[in-house]
């Protein structure tokens, strides 16, 4: 980005690197600025950088838990098997259902402090504390709700001569 100096009267280029990283737009100068407020944040309080994300992080997780209340929910997992030696693949979707309770709030709240699943799908852990937000839970495979359906694929590993104790 360029600007001009009233004193001289000429095109200077400015030294800094934010300017020079940020497209021009209208409106960069104020996208200039909260970076750069941004990134001294970052570098006078690098400790309370996670602290935000976490809160930002819980408060869309307790959103997402909110809308899931009273609900039942359909999980679909998928599962795909290659066999090199006989090039063949088989590709199968496990579905799993499960009924959320009423939650209220705090309850949201409590359970998000006590076990914070902010890395998981669905922001709950159903082998943890988080099988205390269901009322019901349906399906072949719970292992398929946490992500591997371990039924059918430890079937389809013996079906290729895989043995699995």
């Amino acid at each position: 980005m360029e600007c001009r100096s009233p004193s001289r009267g000429g095109r200077q280029r400015s030294r800094d690197p934010l300017i020079r990283e940020l497209p021009r737009q209208p409106r960069g100068r104020q996208r200039l600025r909260r970076e750069r407020q941004r990134r001294l944040r970052e570098t006078r309080a690098p400790h309370l950088q996670p602290r935000r994300r976490l809160a930002r992080r819980r408060a869309v997780r307790r959103r997402q838990l909110a809308r899931l209340a009273g609900h039942r929910v359909s999980f679909l997992t998928g599962l795909c098997l290659y066999d090199a030696s006989t090039d063949t693949t088989r590709l199968d979707l496990v579905p799993y259902h499960v009924t959320f309770r009423g939650l209220k709030g705090q309850q949201i709240e409590r359970y998000l402090r006590a076990e914070q699943p902010y890395n998981c799908a669905g922001s709950f852990k159903s082998e943890g504390l988080g099988i205390s937000l269901f009322e019901s839970m349906q399906g072949e495979d719970p292992n398929a709700l946490i992500g591997l359906p371990l039924i059918r694929l430890v079937s389809w590993l013996n079906e290729a001569g895989i043995a699995v104790p």
